[in-house]
């Protein structure tokens, strides 16, 4: 969101720090210089640029870079580490498996090949477990899948819109939560597979 990590910035020199790297890292791979997506006013040209995954994921990496080496510096050190997508290249960079500036051109290279194929799907969070939503993508694996399992009942389908569409309308009607996700693109689905020929 617009904004995300000023407080901690102008809080923690640890984390400013830290951010300005990453940013620094980042930004010959962007049109703009990422600190200035990141902090836009809300509803500006600038600040809707952070919903372009070409932007979403290098803002992401830098705050949880940042975010990391804050912790780091009060003295928690972990014996593991894990993460799902962007997460897992912010957990490789953490562990120390990948340099900064390798981490940078990986994210930014991922970024800008997933804004590179057509828009049109669509991700949602519903609050189902994989085993009740299973059922509704047979027939569909080319379409849609779940995306993530967050938590029991904390499941993350994306796809082909109708699809989707179909799939939280039979949540909603049994009275379960479900919300669409403000996404460019309907990641970690079949959807993405184009980006291998890229």
């Amino acid at each position: 969101h617009p904004g995300m990590g000023r407080h901690l910035y102008t809080t923690f020199p640890t984390f400013a720090a830290a951010l300005d790297a990453a940013c620094d890292a980042l930004d010959p791979y962007l049109d703009h210089p990422l600190k200035h997506v990141m902090w836009a006013t809300p509803g500006t040209e600038h600040a809707q640029l952070l919903d372009q995954t070409a932007y979403t994921q290098p803002a992401l990496f830098a705050l949880e870079t940042a975010l990391f080496r804050l912790l780091e510096s009060w003295g928690v050190h972990p014996d593991y580490m894990t993460g799902h997508s962007l997460g897992e290249i912010t957990a490789h960079h953490a562990s120390g498996a990948l340099s900064l500036t390798d981490a940078a051109r990986l994210v930014a290279t991922r970024g800008r090949l997933m804004q590179s194929l057509p828009e049109g799907g669509t991700m949602a969070a519903i609050d189902a477990t994989p085993d009740e939503i299973a059922p509704l993508l047979e027939g569909q694996e080319h379409h849609a899948g779940i995306a993530a399992h967050n938590a029991p009942h904390a499941t993350v389908v994306s796809g082909h819109a109708p699809t989707i569409h179909t799939i939280t309308t039979h949540f909603k009607d049994q009275g379960r939560k479900t919300r669409i996700l403000n996404v460019s693109h309907a990641f970690h689905s079949p959807l993405m597979t184009p980006i291998v020929e890229t």
